[in-house]
């Protein structure tokens, strides 16, 4: 795959990639379609992450546990802003006239 495969595929599908889009649309699909990553991870991590993520290879583990790792973080950040301002219920709301009305739909 090279340069000229992106090409084709952008000018193949431009007319359906929205004109607002912020990303670079050559830059993004070379990242999909060629980007590898060499990091070093220590064994222990390594095993853990095989261990706790059952993926088929050792990349599906990587992208379950970053995918898990990323849920986490945006909880937390849920969480903190919940806390900053926490939901407030109506002076007149019941848990049985909201089940009533979800029954209703």
């Amino acid at each position: 795959m090279g340069t000229r495969y992106i090409d084709e595929i952008v000018e193949k599908y431009k007319n359906f990639i929205c004109k607002y889009l912020l990303v670079d649309i050559y830059n993004f699909l070379w990242y999909i379609i060629i980007m590898e990553i060499t990091a070093l991870i220590p064994d222990d991590i390594i095993e853990q992450i095989k261990l706790y993520a059952n993926g088929k290879t050792f990349s599906e583990c990587l992208i379950i546990a970053l995918q898990d790792w990323i849920s986490i973080k945006r909880i937390k950040e849920l969480n903190e802003a919940i806390k900053k301002q926490p939901l407030e219920f109506q002076d007149n709301f019941s848990a049985s006239s909201i089940r009533s009305i979800n029954r209703e739909q």
